[in-house]
């Protein structure tokens, strides 16, 4: 990131920045940092753009000397450590190792200056360091930017917002409006040229970089970005339907030729899952009752398999038909009853190639391949409808993504699973909701993000999201990886209360290949 020959970084110091020497500060492949003048400046207001540093790449650090023991971060052995080694082993596999992080070395490390004030980047194209696992963490978004009073997301875990060379990012506002930055938060596609949409959900073309697809009424689009524009082309039209409707946490297959859809019959009727194709379209199956989203008899989330075949996340749990996780196949026939109890779960091919679910077995024996059936992950073939390896142990509250299948890189983000007051919870409101004993408690991998190789003998630890995630939905980081493994998207609200949006986030990118 050359800017006049040099790169500068930023390090807040007794309330002054500091411009130091990176090479003496870190070692995250980013280059030499020659200039050291000194700088008495100071932050910016949170909201704004008014901070950034025109044709400079800032790189932030928050230097912790002397804070370590104040603040309790720290390395606590955990007796009953995870399957995952302490040497990681890539070779013969083609999986590359990440540009950042370390490998995990089994201990509980509490997120550093967790109870002192830092600020997120305060500029967009910003950049800071994790200062534990030493990976950079770029700022996509600010507060209020696209919508006023609003805060920023990405969709979910499970879709990519990258386009398919990764240079272009789909986010949303905390009501629902829909923009797209490139990868240094520059607005490419304004809230006010995208095309109207009836679901969140607008999966990416797996190969074209201008192209993503949408459902409004009872369509399917094709939209093809121009410039900041959108042009959209109709690609069917569902005769029979009053609406088909983009499922809010499936992705398109991994070939841009299959994805499951639901309408709902204009003679009346339950919703179905609809699947077709775009690069054929075709229609090829429309039998299946997928009911009404989150009704007690409905659905609750919906993936596709590389192959076609649905993932169903029922929104009700249970051994019986149409209750808990269940895979369906292309024609709408059901395949098989995965889990009795559903949890957070990511499909894709392994390296062995084959078509996997990555999931807790939450204690059904004969799909765990783990130490502790419950908290833990494991890799399930589906076609052999058996465990292959067990993916992650001893893990609470996370989200998973595969979204760069067969690569080989799951990406994990961990979440307090708790409500507030508890270990991730504001300081900054009054009364405190952090409660007194939040280091003592502080979980194995507590709020951060893991890269984790798809058969379970590596693991990285890349950063602490930094987002007090049991406050509410938004404030779960959500982490989702690009479809090549370059980069990793996050949300957090950096233990800021004071916005104004009760769902407050902003979103932040890492770099990994």
């Amino acid at each position: 990131m050359p800017v006049d020959s040099k790169t500068e970084l930023v390090v807040q110091e007794d309330n002054l920045l500091r411009i130091v020497d990176a090479s003496k500060a870190f070692q995250a492949g980013l280059g030499a940092i020659t200039n050291t003048q000194r700088a008495k400046a100071a932050f910016v207001s949170f909201g704004g753009r008014s901070g950034y540093m025109p044709r400079r790449v800032m790189l932030i650090v928050i230097l912790l000397a002397g804070l370590v023991g104040a603040c309790g971060s720290g390395s606590t052995p955990v007796p009953s450590a995870p399957s995952s080694p302490n040497v990681v082993s890539l070779s013969g596999t083609g999986v590359t190792a990440p540009l950042c992080g370390k490998p995990d070395d089994r201990l509980v490390h509490v997120a550093p200056n967790y109870t002192l004030s830092l600020a997120p980047p305060v500029g967009i194209g910003q950049t800071l360091v994790d200062t534990q696992y030493g990976c950079p963490i770029t700022r996509l978004t600010t507060f209020a930017e696209f919508r006023p009073g609003m805060g920023n997301h990405h969709n979910y875990s499970t879709i990519t917002p990258f386009n398919a060379d990764s240079s272009r990012v789909m986010l949303l506002t905390s009501d629902g409006w829909l923009t797209i930055v490139d990868i240094q938060g520059n607005v490419v596609v304004p809230v006010a040229n995208m095309p109207a949409m009836n679901s969140p959900d607008a999966p990416w073309d797996p190969t074209n970089p201008a192209v993503f697809y949408f459902t409004n009424s009872n369509q399917f689009f094709k939209g093809t970005i121009s410039r900041s524009t959108v042009a959209t082309t109709v690609l069917h039209t569902f005769t029979g339907y009053t609406s088909v409707l983009a499922p809010d946490q499936e992705d398109l297959s991994d070939d841009g030729c299959k994805y499951w859809l639901v309408g709902t019959p204009s003679g009346g009727g339950a919703p179905v899952g609809i699947l077709y194709n775009p690069c054929t379209d075709t229609v090829v199956s429309q039998s299946l009752v997928v009911g009404v989203k989150d009704s007690s008899t409905g659905w609750h989330k919906i993936q596709i398999f590389p192959s076609g075949k649905m993932l169903m996340t029922w929104n009700s749990n249970g051994a019986t038909n149409g209750t808990g996780g269940e895979s369906y196949n292309t024609d709408g026939t059901r395949y098989w009853h995965l889990y009795d109890i559903t949890a957070h779960n990511e499909v894709g091919i392994d390296l062995a190639g084959r078509e996997v679910v990555i999931g807790t077995a939450n204690g059904k024996l004969s799909i765990n391949a783990c130490g502790d059936a419950w908290k833990s992950l494991t890799v399930v073939d589906i076609n052999a409808r058996a465990p292959v390896n067990c993916l992650m142990n001893n893990i609470v509250g996370w989200h998973v993504s595969y979204r760069d299948s067969p690569k080989g890189w799951v990406l994990l983000s961990m979440f307090d699973m708790g409500t507030c007051p508890d270990y991730s919870c504001f300081d900054t409101t009054s009364p405190n909701r952090l409660v007194s004993n939040w280091q003592s408690i502080w979980p194995l991998y507590g709020e951060e993000l893991l890269l984790v190789k798809i058969d379970g003998t590596a693991v990285y630890r890349l950063a602490h999201h930094r987002s007090r995630s049991a406050e509410y939905y938004w404030a779960q980081p959500h982490a989702v990886i690009s479809r090549d493994g370059r980069y990793v998207v996050w949300d957090s609200n950096f233990d800021i209360s004071s916005i104004g949006d009760a769902n407050y986030a902003d979103v932040y990118l890492t770099r990994v290949q």
